[in-house]
């Protein structure tokens, strides 16, 4: 029987990485339908980072992207955020069971070295070095994938030590992920470069993107295709807007703003009503410093979802940047009549208010964020604000 879904209302969730058993538009509905709020943006408000199995939101030079760093970062500084694996996810939101038996190793040593093409002695030294773990001599089928890339990597001239620090550091900010080898595939691409083949996209070790040709195109080793290929490319494999929109959190994970910012726009091109892609085009203009632009995005957001407060509350942020508190405060008082828990909205609903002058209403959304976050060092900050 199915355990009951945990309570997750009013906590901010964040994903990173790209989701094998949905598309991210499908986890932000379920999510919300939780209570819950979906962002593709990492916080010291953040409740949880959820992991995609699908796209593991690390470069082809084993660093992790941007989402994961933050969240890494802000949990050093003791931040309370739950970095999960897709699995845990989508037990969470009741879609697995967690009491359902995980695959079985039924796979053996001698089977699974022919699969892989190494020897036996091979397959042992491996073992001993950390990179897999068999049960009784036996391997599962996540053990033969993981295999298959560490051959690649092996023949390719990477040195075992190094695979296995790329492991350890990978597992210290992804303790969910227990065997991120099984989802990775790594290409060929000339005698000296090797690609990682991450979602849609084949990315270089220093970090540039390339569309991933078939293989009847591009032969077993596709080399880095030329700009104009690239373009002929897209013209002839039109993506939906799905597509684009999960491709553009993907260029989001790895901080190119700019082509992230290119595949909003084109997902709003094909979709004009998807709020989503309005919202986190916002979020990639203000990041970018272009608060204008972000704010009329944020707008359009609201004009197709008038209900999300986390729109509401990055459109006065945006009013903020461009030294508007007297229009602010209106995005922040809907935000938090829509969601009175919202802490930091509180916070810079009062800071708002305490600007342009209004500091008995100030001193309500003061008193408002201490009940919230009582000992935080912005409730310090409040309290002072209130003497």
């Amino acid at each position: 029987m199915t355990a009951p879904t945990p309570d997750i209302s009013g906590m901010r969730i964040a994903f990173a990485g790209r989701l094998a058993s949905m598309t991210r538009r499908e986890a932000y509905a379920a999510v919300r339908r939780l209570g819950a709020t979906p962002t593709s943006n990492v916080s010291r408000r953040t409740a949880m980072l959820i992991v995609g199995s699908r796209r593991l939101p690390i470069r082809a030079d084993g660093r992790v992207t941007g989402a994961l760093e933050r969240a890494e970062e802000l949990r050093e500084s003791g931040a309370d955020i739950h970095i999960l694996s897709e699995s845990r996810f989508l037990e969470l939101i009741g879609l697995t069971d967690p009491a359902e038996p995980l695959e079985a190793k039924s796979f053996p040593a001698e089977q699974v070295a022919e699969l892989v093409g190494v020897d036996a002695d091979m397959l042992a030294r491996w073992e001993q070095a950390g990179l897999i773990r068999s049960a009784d001599g036996r391997y599962d089928f996540q053990d033969i994938v993981s295999l298959q890339n560490i051959a690649a990597l092996v023949r390719n001239g990477a040195r075992l030590e190094t695979i296995s620090q790329s492991l350890r550091g990978l597992t210290s900010v992804l303790p969910e992920v227990e065997r991120p080898l099984a989802q990775l595939h790594i290409v060929l691409a000339s005698p000296d470069e090797v690609l990682a083949h991450v979602g849609d996209n084949l990315i270089a070790p220093d970090g540039q993107q390339y569309f991933d040709f078939d293989e009847d195109e591009a032969g077993a080793n596709p080399v880095p295709p030329t700009a104009d290929a690239r373009a002929v490319h897209a013209l002839h494999h039109p993506e939906s807007a799905e597509e684009l929109f999960e491709a553009a959190l993907d260029l989001e994970d790895d901080d190119a703003l700019d082509a992230a910012a290119a595949n909003y726009r084109r997902v709003i091109a094909l979709q004009p009503d998807w709020a989503d892609a309005y919202f986190n085009l916002g979020n990639v203009l203000g990041a970018s410093g272009r608060h204008e632009a972000a704010e009329e995005m944020f707008r359009l957001t609201l004009a197709h979802d008038p209900e999300n407060e986390l729109a509401w509350y990055n459109l006065a942020d945006s009013l903020q940047e461009q030294d508007r508190p007297d229009i602010a405060v209106d995005a922040l008082r809907r935000a938090v009549a829509l969601r009175p828990d919202f802490a930091d909205a509180h916070f810079n609903l009062a800071s708002c208010l305490t600007q342009i002058g209004t500091r008995a209403e100030a001193a309500r959304h003061w008193r408002a964020y201490i009940t919230l976050d009582p000992d935080s060092q912005w409730a310090r900050i409040a309290r002072r604000n209130l003497l």
